[in-house]
């Protein structure tokens, strides 16, 4: 008991203590912050801005101070009214669906900063701000008049610095909100599809906050937390997982342009170049129209009187390419031989050393992979192929970084291409392991394409077509020339070769560029010191390209003409489309009947053969659809009025009717396709037969408006021809009064479906057949399906590549380069001519049920039943 009074007294003794040292502490900090007020009121505003708070500091082009989780940036008055551009990349995600690591968003957007009066105004330029080429002096007030921007955000000046050649101002908010063109995402990332689902997404402001920031000598960088809720949308509904959560560490940047501008390019578009599109003034009875500058690097020389002597010189500054030190170490060698292999054409330039790729440095504390100064080659995981992103400056088209990320479907998808059209006629091929020489050789020409975007090309779907098919077959052909003038083709291996090829020493992939690729660098990129100006070069220009018309390998056919000119269609080879088409299937059946054994190493699960055989279905079906096109085919040539060359011709019609033909004996003959094993220890639900067979009829009878467009334009093959030619084949049984088979019975029963559908009749027929075009859309993508199938649509794109429906912005006006889709004055087959043929059908059907027996017979009587019943309930 002694003890207990003892501790509360001792407790009670200790607590008066601490109470009178508090109010001791107290009256001492009263005094001490009666000080600090009188000390702070001598502080000037921008002391009062970091006095007594943690402060972290950068300087740059800009000094940057993070305080209190906001950014104060010290902006030089000498910046103002000076061309910036506000820029984005990722850093850390959750999700690298929406945006892999490093890869840049999908915007480039334009600023200017204007102080007025106490506030500095964040104003937004035009991104295509015409150019003045009237020559008069008094436009360019008016230009300047007309385009003075709108005004994004005002930021609030809190001081001057002591030099007073800055002002401070709070840009957290720039930095920390999120607009349609400040997001980081890119549009075409892999839960968009590739653009076929638009992505939204909702900032969670209050949980946004600044990581850090950071300095350059021509850009400042400020690193964000920040956290969204995305949703994706399709034809006005919802598809995946709705409100997700998505986090991402995000890294915005403001970049100065360059003080001297780059003197632009005018683009062509009779040369694949990617090009931008900006309003141009011209005099004052010509108006206003568009002019197209290309996109490309400023490479200067070092020593101009050497270049001009035609020694081979240095540029100012070199295009360098930094490799992730992530990236799968099979596939280095390859992206090293790949972009620098483009060396050889700026050396017939006069340019050497122009492309450089080194790994990541590993002691450069400068170096930073986020930083727009550097172009940089990430490695991502994912499905996707390839994801470029391009900035530039929009007032020149000077490309200022050209990154790119890199995903394993990039690999699996030259893997997977290589065995499907190469192991039918190359027994090195028929593994699933290759070698390191084998992956650098695979991954080769893909990766040059890819490079060649990098430098400002676009790819050149109708280079292939200037070689003769059967020149792809020699090997002393192809180690010279390879398999196309330009690896801006998008070219797929050497399926044309047949195994006696293969034993020859045929080239089986493009290993090098060809020579449209030598003539478009130089169109880019060689130096026209005689011009005073960019519109003094276009003469120069124009030469250089009616020279090259004499050389046939110097054609170009734009991406989008793939689907209405046949000599430009995507993964085609050679000259002869019908014979390409033949070798193709040749291979397709060696492939069918061996790929079980040749492939069954490591593949216990069936994985890898289930794989290359869906996919062989699909490049059987691609293939077709490709010849298809030639019917109502139209070759566009890109031609200006001043030269002696037509614009377009139709395909002949010799060569359209023989496609027909070919389309109609391929559909009765297509039992190399079924393999009983395949299917078996596969389990496929719909055998390859089928379901290429199930496309044959659809795809003529899609290509009629097509042909009746060329009919107009001056084709002998008519949509009557074309239809009767169909007609007399699918119902040559019937008219020969013989017994049918299963597969003729199964082709009448479609040709009705669809005659049927077109005649508008209200009353139905059986299951709708599948309808093919030459842009193969999945269910969703016609409306069908609003509940999407992601694993579908995945394989769709993953397919078809990178071309959505709607172009960004940054792609310029498709209307520069692409022959408008043809329409014909009258409609092809009309609805009443579809409702004809029904009777006549009809008609027939009637006269050969009296004359048939078994199975034909009860197959006539189905028939008349379906049409009859139809006729009845549009009655």
């Amino acid at each position: 008991m002694r003890n207990i009074l003892y501790l509360c007294f001792l407790a009670f003794f200790l607590l008066g203590i601490s109470t009178q040292a508090e109010a001791r502490k107290k009256k001492k900090s009263g005094k001490e912050i009666a000080k600090e007020e009188k000390k702070t009121e001598s502080l000037t505003p921008y002391q009062k801005l970091f006095e007594g708070k943690k402060v972290e500091t950068a300087k740059g082009i800009m000094t940057v101070h993070k305080v209190d989780g906001k950014v104060y940036v010290e902006f030089p008055l000498s910046l103002q009214n000076k061309d910036m551009l506000l820029l984005s990349s990722i850093e850390r995600t959750s999700d690298h669906g929406d945006g892999a690591v490093g890869q840049f968003g999908g915007y480039q957007i334009p600023f200017r900063f204007v102080q007025k009066d106490s506030v500095l105004l964040a104003q937004m330029d035009l991104l295509g701000r015409p150019i003045n080429f009237s020559g008069e002096n008094n436009m360019e007030s008016v230009l300047e008049n007309s385009n003075k921007g709108g005004v994004h955000m005002m930021l609030n000046v809190l001081a001057y610095t002591p030099e007073r050649d800055a002002i401070v101002v709070d840009m957290t908010p720039l930095f920390l909100e999120n607009s349609r063109y400040t997001t980081p995402f890119h549009p075409q990332s892999m839960n968009a599809f590739m653009g076929y689902i638009a992505r939204q997404f909702e900032l969670k402001s209050e949980w946004a906050s600044i990581a850090k920031v950071r300095a350059f000598d021509r850009n400042i960088t400020v690193t964000c937390n920040l956290d969204f809720v995305a949703n994706g949308t399709m034809m006005g509904g919802k598809v995946g997982e709705a409100d997700q959560p998505l986090s991402v560490t995000v890294n915005k940047m403001l970049v100065l342009l360059p003080e001297e501008p780059m003197r632009p390019r005018i683009a062509d578009s009779r040369v694949g170049t990617s090009f931008w599109t900006k309003g141009r003034i011209k005099s004052g009875k010509h108006g206003m129209d568009n002019v197209y500058l290309t996109r490309r690097w400023r490479l200067e020389p070092v020593d101009e009187a050497a270049h001009r002597r035609g020694e081979l010189v240095e540029v100012k500054k070199p295009i360098v390419f930094y490799v992730d030190s992530l990236m799968p170490k099979e596939w280095r060698p390859a992206i090293k031989d790949a972009f620098e292999a483009w060396n050889v054409a700026f050396e017939r330039i006069g340019f050497k050393n122009v492309i450089r790729v080194v790994d990541f440095p590993k002691d450069n504390p400068d170096f930073d992979a986020n930083n727009i100064e550097y172009s940089t080659i990430r490695y991502a995981p994912g499905w996707l192929t390839v994801a470029p992103t391009m900035h530039f400056d929009t007032r020149t088209g000077e490309i200022l970084n050209a990154s790119l990320c890199l995903f394993d479907g990039f690999f699996s998808m030259q893997k997977t291409m290589e065995i499907l059209f190469t192991s039918g006629a190359d027994p090195n091929i028929r593994k699933n392991q290759f070698s390191q020489e084998e992956i650098n050789d695979m991954l080769r020409g893909a990766l040059m394409q890819v490079a060649g975007i990098n430098l400002g090309l676009e790819t050149n779907l109708k280079a292939s077509s200037a070689y003769p098919t059967d020149s792809l077959r020699s090997p002393s052909f192809t180690r010279k020339y390879g398999l196309s003038p330009s690896v801006m083709d998008n070219l797929p291996f050497n399926y044309v070769a047949q195994p006696e090829d293969v034993r020859r020493g045929v080239c089986m992939s493009q290993k090098r560029l060809g020579e449209c690729d030598f003539y478009t660098i130089k169109w880019l990129y060689q130096p026209i010191p005689e011009a005073t100006s960019f519109e003094d070069e276009v003469d120069v220009l124009d030469r250089w390209i009616r020279e090259g018309r004499r050389n046939p390998y110097l054609k170009f056919g734009h991406l989008m003409s793939q689907f209405y000119d046949p000599s430009s269609n995507a993964q085609d080879l050679g000259d002869d489309p019908l014979k390409t088409t033949r070798y193709f299937f040749e291979n397709m059946k060696r492939l069918t009947g061996g790929f079980m054994d040749w492939f069954g190493e490591d593949d216990a699960d069936y994985a890898k053969r289930t794989l290359y055989y869906k996919n062989m279905v699909q490049v059987c079906q691609q293939r077709l659809m490709a010849l298809a096109t030639n019917l109502g085919g139209v070759y566009q040539e890109n031609t200006y009025a001043t030269e002696d060359i037509p614009s377009f011709s139709v395909v002949p019609r010799e060569r359209q009717k023989a496609i027909v033909r070919y389309f109609l004996d391929l559909e009765k003959n297509l039992s190399w396709l079924s393999n009983e094993r395949i299917e078996r220890e596969l389990e496929v639900s719909n055998p390859a037969k089928y379901e290429v067979a199930n496309r044959i009829l659809p795809t003529l009878f899609g290509r009629l408006n097509a042909i009746a467009f060329t009919a107009e334009k001056g084709s002998e093959y008519t949509v009557e021809e074309c239809m009767d030619d169909i007609y007399r084949d699918v119902w040559e049984g019937t008219l020969k009064n013989r017994k049918l088979t299963s597969t003729e019975m199964l082709r009448q029963k479609q040709f009705l479906v669809i005659v049927n559908d077109a005649s508008t009749v209200q009353g139905g027929f059986m299951a709708a057949a599948p309808m093919a075009f030459a842009g193969e859309k999945p269910e969703i993508l016609q409306g069908k399906n609003p509940l999407m199938n992601m694993t579908d649509l995945q394989t769709f794109v993953y397919r078809h590549g990178t071309q959505p429906f709607s172009l960004s912005t940054e792609t310029g006006s498709c209307d520069f380069r692409v022959l408008p889709h043809g329409v014909a004055k009258k409609e092809a087959m009309p609805a009443e001519h579809y409702f004809a043929m029904l009777f006549r059908v009809q008609d027939l059907l009637k006269d050969a049920v009296v004359k048939s027996s078994g199975d034909t017979k009860m197959h006539y009587e189905y028939l008349l039943y379906k049409i009859k019943n139809a006729l009845d309930k549009t009655k």
